[in-house]
């Protein structure tokens, strides 16, 4: 993204809808990336190239976080 990070984009998505299930996947990962993009509240951070399995279970898993934390908050 020419004017923005990625992690810039997941924290303004997250100012909007905060309970938004969220993964990084990026070709570029250093620690501080990691470190970063969990602390905005990024569920996973993924690695490109990463297989299509790979990707669908963190989706899944993220979806699957978000919903039993709704859930307990109903509760």
């Amino acid at each position: 993204m020419p004017r923005s990070s990625g992690l810039e984009v997941l924290v303004g998505f997250l100012h909007v809808r905060p309970n938004l299930a969220s993964l990084v996947y990026t070709s570029f990962v250093t620690k501080a990336v990691e470190n970063k993009a969990y602390a905005y509240g990024a569920f996973a951070v993924l690695t490109k190239p990463s297989a299509g399995a790979t990707v669908a279970a963190a989706v899944r898993d993220a979806l699957t976080a978000k919903q039993k934390d709704q859930l307990k908050k109903i509760a």
